[in-house]
């Protein structure tokens, strides 16, 4: 879910299938526990991509209908690990904890 055309496409055909979009659940994630200095690239970018680019993705095209609706959940899954500074894991907790602040701003910005 990181390309976002795919992430809005998807987002809309639930819509039209459901009649609405609702709710709104990220619960993907992927983690290779690897020390941060043996962390290839492609890893990190997987690691991005996934734990963050997609949440992002998926909450900009759910708050659309959400927003013309005046009405709707977004349910941001995470491990409270990656709150804790963890040297080991740097590159999976720090997307974790982004997700926790767009999950802040989205809720600041268009809920209630």
């Amino acid at each position: 879910m990181c390309v976002e055309s795919d992430v809005t496409e998807t987002v809309e055909e639930a819509r039209q299938w459901m009649g609405g979009v609702d709710v709104l659940v990220n619960a993907a994630g992927i983690n290779k526990d690897t020390l941060l200095i043996k962390t290839s690239e492609d890893l990190i970018s997987d690691q991005l991509n996934t734990n963050l680019v997609g949440t992002i993705f998926t909450c900009k095209a759910a708050l659309r209908h959400m927003v013309k609706q005046r009405k709707g959940c977004i349910i941001n899954i995470g491990e409270p690990i990656a709150c804790i500074a963890r040297t080991k894991c740097a590159h999976w907790s720090m997307p974790l904890d982004a997700n926790m602040q767009l999950a802040l701003f989205c809720r600041q910005r268009c809920g209630k």
